[in-house]
């Protein structure tokens, strides 16, 4: 879907400020993929970047990412600076989880960016793998009272890879027929009604006679570089595709990795 979904008319208002939050464990371009769908999507919103400072981890425990956080927002500024210049001025990487109870639940942070922003119309970015075990965040549905989803279609596996490669088209097929199942599912746990009919790629969402926030999927391309997946190249001694995150910052981040020297 190529059009800005700023012209959107709803019970509750297109998102002017959108949260980008994630362990960025490293950043990568498939991050600002994520990034440059959304900005295209909402031309007049303002964008925060939020690097989880203490990630959690299974009972609550705390998760230590490979890479510290400093060094994590200044790899994620150095690739805005580098690939996104133009669009600086939207955009803003926030370190304010360093501020916020730990771990840093998603539920936390939003409630945060609210209380500190009570006239903005706030929405949370998330790739398509998230969004597929939301149902397992922290409070998810308090999360979406306070705020809208964006969902960009992602590959859901690194096994899904291969077949991105091979046929690009038919797997966004395949994540838009995903999505719609994801989208039931979450509905039918919390009972929420979902209106899909104004828009395209746009979901109303409602519990009974009260409105909710809305979901928002944008479909219109992908990109299939990970973390999880750069880790694995650094661990097979191979670069990763250049379209992942560059040379130069391969370089550095894979020399950071190795030494294990951040914390």
């Amino acid at each position: 879907m190529g059009v800005a979904l700023d012209t959107v008319n709803n019970n509750i208002g297109t998102p002017d400020l959108i949260v980008y939050g994630g362990c960025f464990d490293p950043p990568h371009l498939g991050h600002l993929f994520c990034l440059s769908a959304a900005l295209n999507a909402f031309p007049n919103a303002e964008f925060y970047v939020v690097p989880t400072y203490k990630p959690p981890g299974i009972g609550g425990a705390v998760k230590t990412p490979g890479l510290g956080f400093a060094r994590r927002v200044a790899l994620f500024k150095e690739l805005l600076n580098t690939h996104l210049p133009e669009l600086s001025g939207r955009i803003t990487v926030s370190e304010l989880e360093k501020d916020l109870p730990e771990p840093n639940y998603t539920v936390i942070t939003i409630a945060w960016i609210k209380k500190n922003n009570p006239n903005r119309r706030l929405a949370l970015l998330m790739g398509q793998d998230q969004f597929g075990s939301f149902l397992k965040w922290h409070e998810p549905e308090a999360l979406v009272t306070d705020a809208s989803l964006i969902v960009v279609a992602r590959p859901q596996s690194s096994q899904d890879i291969a077949v991105v490669e091979k046929n690009k088209s038919s797997y966004l097929e395949f994540c838009q027929h995903l999505f719609a199942q994801q989208l039931q599912e979450i509905c039918t746990k919390f009972q929420w009604q979902c209106d899909k009919t104004r828009h395209v790629g746009q979901y109303s969402l409602a519990k009974g006679a009260r409105p909710l926030n809305a979901v928002y999927f944008l479909d219109q391309n992908i990109h299939f570089a990970s973390s999880t997946g750069l880790k694995k190249c650094l661990k097979e001694r191979q670069p990763p595709p250049e379209d992942w995150i560059g040379a130069q910052a391969w370089q550095l981040v894979a020399s950071l990795l190795a030494k294990e020297s951040v914390k």
